[in-house]
């Protein structure tokens, strides 16, 4: 599975744009000062909202990495005993889970 994002690195931020008040998330300031516009929020879409929205958005490269690590310290069947079963009922779904969010982010 692949492990490495290869997106604009975090730390992302949820802030208003300095020009107009629209919520957007920036990336890190890039060696010539300026930052990379991460996501813009729908004009149509109400302030709370699109402000929570980003935030969401600003906190996915933290989410990314934490899932990551989560998932390399979680149990195989092996370590539940070789009981098949009791891996797929406890913890098989939510591994399945995490694994697509994970490939989803970095595989599209």
């Amino acid at each position: 599975m692949e492990t490495e994002f290869k997106g604009t690195k975090g730390p992302w931020i949820a802030q208003e744009h300095p020009n107009n008040k629209i919520p957007i998330v920036v990336g890190p300031k890039k060696d010539n000062g300026k930052k990379d516009i991460i996501c813009l929020s729908p004009i149509m879409a109400e302030a709370e909202i699109s402000m929570t929205n980003m935030k969401l958005i600003a906190a996915a490269p933290e989410l990314l990495e934490a899932l990551i690590e989560l998932l390399s310290h979680a149990p195989s069947v092996e370590d539940l005993g070789g009981d098949e079963s009791a891996f797929t009922n406890s913890f098989g779904v939510a591994i399945a889970k995490a694994q697509q969010a994970i490939n989803t982010a970095l595989n599209g």
